[in-house]
């Protein structure tokens, strides 16, 4: 297991709020995170075409470059809720690909 420089205890001695944590378990947290991110924005991308915020006459218009505004509204919320809101389904997800990793690796 392969541990980060970065970590405490590691060659810069750069405090962090990893503690011991193994690159490894970094990777899964974030992967986990940007799974539930990515999902997030799908659920926020059909919430918004049923809703007043991105229906046809929405807040960000129908005008050249709006789409772009729509998706930017859309990834924000989406990054809003995995951070405040699906805690649960991040170490869901990321205890998957623990698992899944953990049976890969040879015995």
């Amino acid at each position: 297991m392969r541990t980060d420089p970065l970590l405490p205890g590691g060659p810069t001695g750069i405090p962090s709020q990893l503690g011991s944590r193994s690159v490894e378990e970094l990777d899964e947290a974030r992967a986990a995170e940007q799974f539930t991110t990515v999902l997030m924005s799908l659920v926020v991308k059909e919430m918004f075409k049923t809703t007043a915020v991105g229906g046809e006459n929405d807040m960000f218009g129908n005008g050249p470059g709006s789409d772009v505004y729509r998706g930017f509204a859309q990834q924000a919320f989406a990054e809003a809720l995995t951070r405040h809101g699906m805690d649960d389904l991040v170490d869901s997800v990321r205890a998957s690909i623990a698992s899944h990793r953990s049976s890969e690796e040879p015995q």
